[in-house]
């Protein structure tokens, strides 16, 4: 993630792609040398434009979930570092039809399916590569 906006190499778009994406979709682009526009690399990435939201966030049940500092009257939350097992998502999130979303109730947040996790780990990428946490599902 740079600069606020989430860019996947090629095989995790090949991996991603294949899931229930719902509305969210890819964009195709390639890294230009900022001075002087020559393109760095032939090497595409693929930004992610996540379109599908779920209230999935049990507040209340998760660690480290501070509420907006910046609006406290707007129903976002922050968590800062989480780790393992620190946010806890209603059981509901079991039946949600697609892989990947974001709960607009947690700031910068980006869920993937436990499916779509297996593939990506499957492929030899690294849990440490994708900064992936497990969540609790209660």
């Amino acid at each position: 993630m740079g600069g606020g906006y989430l860019l996947f190499n090629q095989q995790c778009y090949d991996i991603i792609s294949q899931f229930t994406l719902g509305a969210t979709h890819f964009s195709q682009v390639y890294i230009y040398d900022i001075e002087t526009e020559e393109l760095k690399s032939q090497t595409p990435y693929y930004f992610i434009n996540i379109a599908e939201t779920r209230d999935y966030l049990n507040v209340e049940e998760s660690k480290g979930i501070d509420a907006n500092s910046c609006g406290p009257k707007l129903p976002t939350h922050s968590i800062w570092e989480p780790t393992d097992d620190d946010i806890q998502l209603n059981t509901t999130a079991q039946e949600c039809e697609v892989d990947v979303w974001h709960d607009p109730v947690l700031r910068k947040s980006l869920f993937f399916s436990d499916e779509l996790v297996s593939a990506l780990l499957a492929s030899g990428i690294k849990q440490q590569a994708l900064a992936l946490i497990r969540c609790v599902v209660k």
